[in-house]
């Protein structure tokens, strides 16, 4: 009952709300974005991104009960795009903060 009221609240624009939520699983987040990405530094890019798309995109969840599985598909999406990025780019020239190649 908890989830689904902060997520009702998160919708009406309360940031608090959403925190709480993210903050809840903030460990299961960052395994699983660890898990992917290989690093720290990546695992944290991935959830900023994560934590981004959850404000921006709260209204298209419609059953507020799975926003634990919700945002962790869209953590795993994100991680998905940034390895690719990754290895397009060739790893480690790839600077996550400005989002440019860095190097030659």
């Amino acid at each position: 009952m908890r989830v689904s009221h902060l997520v009702k609240q998160a919708k009406k624009g309360n940031k608090e709300a959403l925190l709480q939520l993210i903050m809840a699983d903030k460990d299961a987040y960052y395994r699983l974005a660890y898990t992917y990405m290989g690093n720290e530094h990546d695992a944290m890019d991935a959830m900023e991104d994560m934590i981004v798309a959850l404000y921006e995109k709260i209204e298209q969840l419609q059953m507020n009960e799975a926003f634990y599985s919700w945002s962790k598909t869209i953590l795993v999406n994100r991680c998905k795009t940034l390895h690719k990025l990754k290895v397009m780019i060739g790893g480690d020239r790839y600077d996550n903060d400005r989002g440019q190649v860095t190097g030659a």
